[in-house]
């Protein structure tokens, strides 16, 4: 879930959120923001409310800390954000929804022995404010590199770095080729083709061959969308020897 603002600097914006009680027992919760840093595989290292460089979280207000829901009641919450004059490019939070309250036990029977299990739900929203007309965005593929192929099917390693201030969303594949330029497969990179690339940070994306490939001389492609006007790429240029089933890794020629 994502709530995207995008405000000048000095001005201020807001957002509304719905929470909705779907059980039947009533629901306390705790309502708290808290920052997060992508580290390079797409993994979320959870930090405090602040501390990262591009938090937002400073500039934002919530109305309440705790709310409490009846069974099939709704309640709207207002979000404001206040821009500071000297913003740059992207900025990010998330506001957690944390049950307080105590949950109805799952009861389970494990050969013989009774076992009861307490889940509380916790959701996160992201809160991504992008200072109107500021900033900068800039993405390259920094690396293609084919570690294996094992039984015809190479895996392919890509990066993508952001060296702009602004969060690049980013859309992209990777394209088996052949000797000729032949597209033999199309590979999605990130989540169905798409992944986010942070300020300052990189993606390490991973994508393996659905299709063994025969002997021969290949190229993987990799094409990235990062909202520009331009694409940016990057190839490797790698060899399936006869005997690729054993899993030996191929001696590629790496590009970008």
């Amino acid at each position: 879930m994502e709530l995207h603002l995008e405000e000048a600097p000095g001005s201020r914006g807001s957002a509304t959120i719905v929470i909705t009680n779907t059980g039947e027992q009533p629901l306390a919760l705790k309502i708290y923001l808290g920052d997060n840093q992508m580290l390079p595989s797409g993994q979320e290292v959870e930090l405090p409310a602040g501390q990262h460089p591009r938090s937002c979280a400073a500039w934002t207000t919530l109305p309440t800390q705790f709310l409490e829901l009846a069974p099939g009641a709704s309640q709207r919450m207002g979000v404001e954000i206040a821009v500071p004059g000297d913003a740059v490019g992207s900025y990010w939070t998330k506001i957690y929804i944390e049950e307080t309250s105590q949950p109805e036990p799952a009861v389970r029977q494990i050969n013989g022995r009774s076992y009861s299990v307490f889940m509380k739900q916790r959701l996160a929203i992201r809160l991504c404010e992008d200072a109107a007309g500021t900033g900068t965005l800039a993405a390259r593929v920094a690396n293609v590199i084919i570690p294996a192929v094992k039984a015809g099917i190479p895996g392919v390693e890509v990066t993508v770095e952001n060296s702009g201030t602004r969060i690049a969303r980013c859309s992209g594949r990777v394209e088996l080729r052949d000797s000729g330029g032949g597209v033999l497969e199309t590979l999605p990179l990130g989540s169905r083709g798409e992944f986010w690339v942070y300020p300052g940070s990189k993606r390490e994306l991973s994508v393996e061959a659905t299709v063994p490939l025969p002997a021969g001389v290949f190229t993987a492609l990799a094409i990235v969308d990062f909202g520009a006007e331009y694409l940016v790429a990057g190839d490797a240029v790698f060899r399936v020897a006869e005997n690729a089933g054993a899993g030996a890794p191929p001696a590629p020629e790496e590009r970008q």
